[in-house]
């Protein structure tokens, strides 16, 4: 087992179903990116597997660290935009960008107290 390198043990470990079932999210992940609708859960879905991908790739020496790197770039430029108000969803504190009811000012255009 000593003589196998960290390429070929790590085909070895994704070519069960371990394998299958990364291949399987990756295609399901990459159909949701296909529309802007569920663009953001596709990435939140493919994040994990490309951490998951990276982390193989700096731990056994796989080679495709770039790519893996480029997709996982790409990934962010999707989630950006949204990056705010998952925060908020995550840390249980509501953002004004998610609230539901519009925020309504007490002033108008100029700074001026309006009459009710």
């Amino acid at each position: 087992m000593g003589q196998v390198s960290g390429f070929w043990l790590t085909w070895y470990y994704f070519s069960g179903f371990y394998g299958t079932v990364i291949a399987l999210v990756e295609i399901g992940g990459g159909l949701l990116l296909a529309w802007p609708r569920t663009s953001l859960i596709g990435a939140l879905v493919l994040l994990p597997v490309v951490g998951n991908i990276i982390l193989t790739d700096i731990l056994f020496g796989v080679g495709a660290l770039p790519a893996s790197v480029a997709v996982l770039i790409c990934l962010a430029v999707v989630i950006r935009p949204h990056a705010r108000r998952l925060a908020g969803s995550m840390t249980g504190i509501p953002s004004i960008i998610s609230s539901s009811t519009p925020v309504r000012c007490a002033f108008g255009r100029r700074g001026r107290r309006r009459a009710r």
